[in-house]
């Protein structure tokens, strides 16, 4: 009788003396009483997602974001052409100054620089897939002139570039 106390849980045993992490999935060590391979994953695996399905609070973020970037992408292309290059500079120079975060966050939103043709109509300015987003071309702007992405450069990681002729 006093064999059986001594057996432990095999719920997350791999074998080899490591366990697998509820978490991460990550092999450590395996101890008995462990479940997780570090404590930062065990505080992280209790707390939700926070993303726009689950959380009313980021989807009411999400949607202010796009809607910047709808109007910012509006204003763009309301700008005259000769004009768009300061437009963007203007932008740029704001974003990189640290005073306007959101317009920072807006610039590298990864759903808008990765958005694509599949992607819901207001990724894109006034829903047209050909006008692209105002983080593209923000992007494209900041690749021209810095031969950096526009997260480095909102985010002051690469230096100003010189004279453009």
């Amino acid at each position: 009788m006093r064999n059986l106390m001594l057996i432990e849980p095999l719920d997350n045993f791999q074998g080899d003396n490591f366990g697998l992490c509820l978490r991460c999935e990550k092999e450590y060590p395996y101890k008995s009483n462990k479940k997780f391979c570090s404590s930062n994953c065990r505080k992280r695996y209790s707390e939700g997602k926070v993303n726009s399905r689950l959380s009313p609070r980021k989807r009411v973020e999400n949607m202010m974001l796009l809607e910047r970037a709808q109007r910012l992408g509006e204003c763009y292309y309301q700008t005259k052409c000769p004009e768009r290059w300061g437009f963007l500079k203007e932008l740029i120079d704001l974003a990189r100054s640290g005073e306007d975060n959101h317009l920072r966050l807006v610039l590298s939103n990864l759903s808008l620089l990765k958005a694509n043709s599949h992607d819901p109509s207001y990724f894109f300015i006034n829903g047209k897939y050909h006008n692209g987003n105002i983080a593209k071309i923000a992007n494209a702007y900041c690749r021209r002139l810095w031969g950096a992405g526009v997260k480095d450069v909102v985010y002051n990681k690469v230096e100003e570039p010189g004279e453009v002729t």
